[in-house]
């Protein structure tokens, strides 16, 4: 795996990981 593969996987699981967080942090405000 190069290392700029390995730098896009990681953007992209940071990035997903950040709207997950988002999402939840959202639905307890809400509730």
């Amino acid at each position: 795996m190069s290392l700029d593969a390995i730098g896009l996987v990681r953007k992209f699981f940071c990035e997903k990981n950040s709207r997950y967080m988002f999402k939840r942090r959202h639905k307890q405000e809400w509730s």
